[in-house]
């Protein structure tokens, strides 16, 4: 944590502490929402009575509080439709953190969550480094829990719903990456679904992006992967919401089985990411999510999306009708119900890579534009014009940004 962080935090302790008689200043720790409650309880802090007796805790859920009917995502019993934007400042592990992961780190603060409120979102999905979280993994980090508690805790603070996403691919550090959630991944939730149980303002996404391409025999395997994680999560007494990414690094539902879970609550979730002309369609949406969020009982989110574009068409596509289908692909999801995270608020596009395509173009929140007859070889190319619009507005704009 950085100093500036440090001290927003311990001054406000510091205010709350005042009003019993003494400051406390815990230096060197960070002061988490759940410090302040707890130093405020033990001065007395919200009785009328002079006896100093620590008042009895609100049995009130949480604003926020997230379920499933139906097809349906519920919010404080409202239907609800998530917008939200990727962070990635606990993606990679402590001990190999580096470049846009380590500068993701050093900035994350309050602040920042608060400037992800003001942009248009009302969730914020954390990318959590599964080896940094397995006790037997060679890049477990003891102190990286209380880092991951710390930045959910906050978010929680700011009034955005969070969505935690165990994270193995290459990025977290790790050099074997998983296929599909394994042991490592039952240890990880072993510990973080107990840690945010009592609150569902949080969702559980269950593990990013499994690897293996549509099959009978794939989906057999990712049902039974994801059902293990769903009895060890269900099994420590957590009743969040829980998030099942989809096959061929989560950019296929179509052939999902359903997941068995005791309490009804998991929805899907989609990365579709273009990689050719067709997938930029009606059809290629269809084929991907669209047509098994029209037939499951089951509510379907996109959990990360931009127009990322690597040079050479590495990672994505790109071409003279990306601007036009980002506009189509938002009508898309509006359509049908479906919400929608954004990659992401601190993840931007790279000076030294001109068809990254993604929203952000800096880590101040500056959005990506498709204004000026941007296209897929310039700078500040990317959806984050029109993505930040429809969050704010609640509709898509008429036209390009």
């Amino acid at each position: 944590m950085n100093g500036k962080r440090k001290e927003e935090m311990i001054e406000t302790l510091e205010s709350s502490t005042k009003t019993c008689g003494r400051t406390k200043r815990l230096g060197g720790l960070r002061v988490t929402l759940i410090s302040i409650v707890v130093t405020l309880a033990a001065c007395g802090g919200g009785s009328s009575g002079s006896s100093g007796s620590v008042p009895s805790v609100s049995s009130a859920l949480p604003v926020g509080a997230v379920t499933v009917s139906g097809k349906q995502f519920m919010r404080d019993g409202q239907p609800w439709v998530p917008k939200g934007l990727v962070s990635v400042a606990f993606n990679a592990a402590p001990s190999v953190r580096q470049g846009l992961f380590l500068t993701a780190y050093n900035d994350f603060s309050p602040t920042e969550l608060e400037a992800m409120k003001t942009w248009g979102a009302d969730t914020v999905r954390f990318m959590i480094a599964q080896p940094a979280l397995d006790p037997q993994a060679p890049l477990y980090d003891p102190t990286f829990i209380s880092h991951v508690q710390t930045g959910v805790t906050e978010a929680r603070a700011a009034g955005l719903n969070v969505i935690v996403t165990v994270q193995d691919e290459s990025g977290t550090g790790e050099t074997n990456p998983m296929t599909l959630p394994n042991a490592g991944t039952g240890r990880v939730w072993q510990q973080l679904a107990p840690m945010f149980a009592g609150d569902p303002g949080i969702m559980f996404e269950i593990m990013n992006e499994p690897q293996p391409l549509p099959s009978v025999a794939n989906w057999q395997a990712w049902a039974t992967a994801m059902n293990a994680m769903v009895a060890i999560i269900r099994n420590s007494g957590a009743k969040n919401v829980l998030l099942a990414d989809g096959l061929g690094f989560a950019e296929y539902l179509s052939g999902a089985p359903t997941l068995a879970d005791p309490l009804n609550q998991v929805a899907y979730a989609d990365h579709p990411y273009p990689h050719s002309a067709a997938d930029q369609t009606t059809t290629g949406w269809d084929a991907k999510f669209g047509a098994f969020a029209a037939v499951t009982n089951a509510p379907v989110i996109v959990t990360e999306w931009s127009d990322e574009n690597e040079p050479n068409g590495v990672f994505a596509y790109c071409d003279s009708n990306t601007p036009q289908a980002a506009l189509s692909f938002l009508n898309y999801v509006q359509s049908r119900n479906i919400g929608l995270i954004g990659l992401g608020y601190d993840l931007p596009n790279q000076p030294a890579v001109p068809r990254d395509g993604r929203i952000m173009l800096d880590f101040n929140g500056t959005p990506s534009t498709f204004a000026n007859g941007a296209s897929c070889d310039v700078a500040d190319f990317g959806p984050g014009t029109v993505v930040q619009s429809f969050f704010r507005t609640g509709n898509v704009p008429g036209q390009l940004e």
